[in-house]
């Protein structure tokens, strides 16, 4: 609860979807007051979102700078509609929680459709981890998703996950989890890197096909574990144009991409909207599991480091 001198506070929603909704309802409360106060609430809980709503003739619809999103209602009347009209927006969103809370809290930003994030990794990084607790979030809220994997087997995936207490064999099993090996399936595709149109039409082909399992089993989360294999060509001409079908596709896309050490910066960097880097830091004293968010949608372009454990629990835990 937000506590505030001047205001008239009416009640609290909390509504649960993906994320965590949380409704404030004033009557003639001082808009600035309320909304320094919320910043306050919001701090401790970065990845829930908070909605304000004030009846009050003083103040207009605004921007408030953050995440918060503060609406006035001239009367009781015009404050059910834009309760209904927030409502449905929540109902209808297209952005949706990683799955992890600690993870979610440092990301800040939501995943949003037709969009492609990246997970670069430079060692091991518990990539399987993150990928799995992904797919479990969607899957525990009517969002299927889909892992193409060109690295590991089938059911290795399924033993880390299980080894993780991740039990994503079951959501397979109940066909909320879709995993499809590219390791053999995927064709070998003959080609010099001047047949750029060759290159471009074989891409299409293999989206294409993609598509077609996501409109099937109504996939919301896809996984590509690794990207490399489906760029075809390292040239930029091809990563673009891959990056650009992937952006077709109805659903949030997670990509994994090897890079060499933590400093590392390559062609797709340019295409992902976010690229998280996970990895395991060796040096002489120490031996550290970090996340550095390179970058993460346009609003947030600031390259932050945490370091992190996975407990006994199997809970993230960022130090």
């Amino acid at each position: 609860m937000v506590k505030c001198k001047s205001r008239s506070h009416i009640f609290s929603v909390k509504i649960k979807a993906d994320y965590d909704y949380f409704i404030d309802i004033y009557s003639h409360a001082d808009s600035r007051e309320v909304l320094e106060n919320t910043e306050l609430f919001k701090s401790e809980f970065p990845s829930r979102k908070i909605a304000i709503f004030n009846i009050s003739d003083k103040f207009s619809d605004r921007y408030t700078g953050s995440e918060i999103e503060y609406y006035s209602a001239t009367s009781k009347d015009d404050l059910v509609l834009k309760l209904r009209q927030y409502v449905n927006k929540i109902i209808t969103s297209k952005e949706y929680r990683f799955g992890i809370d600690e993870f979610d809290n440092i990301l800040l930003y939501g995943l949003e459709e037709n969009n492609v994030y990246g997970i670069e990794t430079f060692s091991s990084g518990n990539t399987l981890y993150f990928l799995s607790k992904f797919l479990m979030q969607g899957a525990l809220n009517s969002q299927n998703g889909l892992y193409i994997t060109t690295r590991y087997s089938t059911e290795y995936i399924l033993k880390v996950a299980d080894s993780f207490g991740i039990d994503i064999r079951q959501l397979v099993n109940d066909k909320k989890i879709f995993i499809f090996d590219g390791n053999s399936s995927l064709e070998k595709f003959q080609h010099s890197e001047s047949d750029i149109w060759k290159i471009r039409d074989h891409i299409s082909k293999v989206i294409s096909e993609i598509g077609k399992y996501i409109t099937k089993y109504n996939i919301k989360r896809l996984v590509i574990d690794s990207i490399e294999p489906l760029e075809i060509s390292p040239g930029e001409d091809s990563i673009r144009y891959l990056f650009n079908e992937l952006k077709n596709l109805d659903c949030v896309t997670m990509a994994t991409k090897y890079i060499n050490n933590i400093n590392s910066n390559s062609i797709e960097d340019m295409y992902f909207t976010g690229i998280v880097e996970i990895g395991t830091v060796i040096d002489l004293n120490s031996i550290r599991n970090i996340i550095v968010i390179k970058k993460f949608m346009i609003r947030d372009n600031s390259r932050r480091l945490v370091e992190y454990n996975i407990t006994d629990k199997n809970t993230l835990e960022i130090k």
